[in-house]
């Protein structure tokens, strides 16, 4: 039995880098806002640990640590007589150093001789150590619940802090937890830990490190104060503590474990600079959650005053693109992150996006000649379906048809038909091809609906391809890390931009000039109206309103949002486009996100110039044209031929 104790000698430096240490993701500005851990420890030197602290636990687990050597025999006698008095265990007779000798040591069966060999290494322990040494040893490896080892850890993840930021009743909280961290947690079993806290608190009087009148107020004020909140978010395997980006850190913690494996994420101590931006987050998850909220309640009444049962929390998701470096600003996967809605609606959902998808069908035309003011028919049509014998007929969102209409009017109106007609002419192939190199990678088929957006993509991919117009046409893709560095600090991996031209300067700004008009004209006209600055989107919105998109960027930022229930054969309801309840939505963000940055106009590159042509008809516009417009031409292409429907006062 004694012959096979452990050695103690990791204790001679207990920070050796051995011990496990969460992986830490911090944002761009440096911010902590969340870990992964099976044990978190976090090591903290008892100088710099508050008196009341380690008072606390001293008086609860052994306050007679500096007159003993390892066992006290006057303790474990008084324990035995509460024991039986009480027909229940209600103290323990293990000191300090006893139970340091078991978390380092000892499994956890119980076993008289697992008693003797703990009393054996207690012992060899205060041999080897001082006082001082053994207690700080213990604050930084006692176990306290939910993963935390020490009162480091604790203090972060039961208050959010520092434990030299400790209150009296934090400590004596902590200080509750060593006999039964689960029973005693405070946010699990808020009456048996206030019953447990209470002991401490009379115990510190008892020992003189509070006055009888301090402990009740200490004991009032903590529990007025306290609030309840999911203190970890479980994994398969692990835990991760992310008060803040919870859908943003889960896509983390996949990426980081499919790279470095689990051990390296949840022992391993990895500190991850992320390219998130806080402040932009919150602001996200804020807004989109207010709005949701907002329909939530308004199709809800709508349903309970038709006689209908209500419908299941609407959904949304938000993807926020630093247009210049690719790098993901905001991420927001759902409707509050929490036990029953971990899944990423951002990256994990895979929607039709409806019209959103268009711009491909006009980048494709403007690839291979096409012009702003070409014109399209847009009259009724019929195709061959894919199923032998049967055909398919495309139609309008308002059910009616605009006759000729120039490209800019096809896109800016969201002009369904002329759409279609215009990708027969370029190829469904080409389509796809133009998709591909934009970065969705989701299942496309060269089918006549492809033009509508009728194929599932992922709002992170197509949100991405948008922010490639926002770059000229360069495509940056979507990146989430900027640095991993290891526990010593050295740098193991370093985020490097994926670049790639995949269109040219020149198309990006005519589809940007395009895209511009929907917002200011067409159906993004709610972020053309409020936005403030320059911007170029698209809505889109699907079959029988079961989905609703609005995808757009300024020259410094790109953002997606989708709204949709998660049932996909759910209805948002008749008129719920993506110009009604997403671009209201996807406003109110950037306005945030972008605050503090000055509006900047879109770069025009070389080989681009302006021509003022008549909106109807795409020729050259005449003095008595009723909407003329100023828009983008390649050099050379401009309409030779000035506007014939307009050449006398109407």
């Amino acid at each position: 039995m004694v012959y096979d104790l452990p050695d103690i000698t990791p204790l001679e430096d207990y920070t050796d880098p051995k011990w496990e240490l969460p992986t830490k993701l911090y944002d761009i500005h440096g911010t902590l806002f969340a870990e992964f851990f099976q044990e978190k420890r976090e090591i903290v030197h008892l100088d710099a640990i508050p008196a009341h602290v380690a008072n606390a636990f001293l008086a609860a687990e052994d306050h007679r640590f500096y007159l003993h050597r390892g066992i006290d025999f006057l303790g474990i006698a008084r324990a035995m007589v509460k024991n039986v008095r009480s027909g229940r265990v209600v103290e323990g007779g293990s000191t300090i150093t006893q139970q340091l000798a078991k978390v380092l040591f000892l499994t956890r069966e119980k076993t008289v001789q697992r008693k003797i060999r703990e009393a054996i290494l207690a012992v060899r322990i205060e041999r080897r150590f001082s006082k001082q040494e053994i207690l700080e040893r213990y604050l930084n490896t006692i176990y306290l619940g939910e993963g935390a080892y020490g009162v480091q850890a604790a203090a972060n993840i039961y208050f959010q802090k520092r434990a030299t930021e400790l209150t009296v009743g934090e400590a004596a909280m902590l200080a509750a937890l060593p006999r039964a961290p689960v029973y005693n947690n405070p946010y699990r079993y808020p009456d048996a830990a206030r019953q447990r806290q209470e002991y401490v608190l009379r115990a510190m009087v008892r020992e003189g490190f509070l006055a009888d009148t301090e402990a009740p107020p200490i004991l009032d004020d903590y529990w007025l104060r306290f609030k309840t909140y999911e203190l970890t978010i479980q994994t398969r395997r692990g835990q991760m503590r992310a008060v803040r980006a919870p859908f943003f850190a889960e896509v983390l913690r996949q990426d980081l474990a499919e790279k470095y494996g689990f051990d390296a994420v949840y022992k391993g101590g990895l500190e991850v600079k992320t390219t998130l931006d806080l402040r932009m987050q919150e602001a996200a998850e804020e807004i989109l959650k207010k709005h949701l909220a907002h329909w939530d309640e308004v199709k809800n009444k709508e349903r309970i005053a038709a006689g209908k049962l209500s419908k299941p929390p609407l959904q949304g998701a938000l993807v926020a693109i630093d247009a210049r470096t690719g790098e993901v600003r905001a991420l927001v996967g759902g409707n509050e992150w929490g036990v029953g809605n971990q899944f990423n609606r951002a990256t994990q959902a895979i929607r039709q996006p409806g019209s959103s998808f268009k711009p491909f069908v006009y980048i494709t035309a403007l690839e291979n000649g096409w012009t702003q003011s070409d014109k399209l028919l847009d009259a009724p049509a019929v195709y061959q379906h894919t199923r032998p014998g049967l055909y398919w007929t495309p139609e309008n969102y308002e059910k009616e048809y605009h006759g000729e209409v120039t490209l800019r009017t096809s896109l800016m109106l969201s002009i369904n038909v002329a759409t279609v007609k215009l990708m027969e002419r370029v190829g469904a192939p080409k389509v796809m091809e133009t998709a591909r190199r934009f970065g969705i990678t989701s299942k496309l088929e060269p089918f006549w609906s492809l033009a509508l957006g009728s194929y599932d993509v992922n709002l992170l991919e197509l949100t991405g391809a948008y922010a490639t117009l926002a770059n000229g046409g360069v495509r940056r893709e979507p990146m989430t890390v900027l640095q991993v560095l290891d526990r010593e600090g050295a740098l193991i991996e370093e985020g490097v931009p994926v670049e790639s031209d995949v269109t040219t300067p020149v198309v990006a700004y005519l589809i940007t000039n395009m895209l511009r008009a929907a917002v200011q004209e067409g159906t993004g006209w709610h972020v053309g109206k409020n936005l403030g600055r320059p911007a170029a989107g698209k809505t889109g919105t699907t079959n029988e309103f079961k989905d609703a998109w609005f995808v757009g960027y300024t020259p410094d930022m790109a953002c997606g949002i989708w709204v949709g229930y998660d049932d996909h054969t759910l209805s948002l309801g008749g008129r719920m486009s993506g110009g009604v309840v997403v671009a209201p939505i996807w406003t109110d963000f950037m306005q945030i996100a972008l605050a503090g940055i000055a509006p900047r106009d879109f770069l025009v590159p070389s080989g681009v110039g302006f021509t003022s042509i008549c909106s109807k008809t795409g020729e050259l516009a005449t003095e008595f044209c009723p909407k003329p417009r100023s828009v983008a031409f390649q050099v050379g292409t401009e309409p030779k031929l000035y506007c014939a429907e307009h050449r006398t006062p109407q």
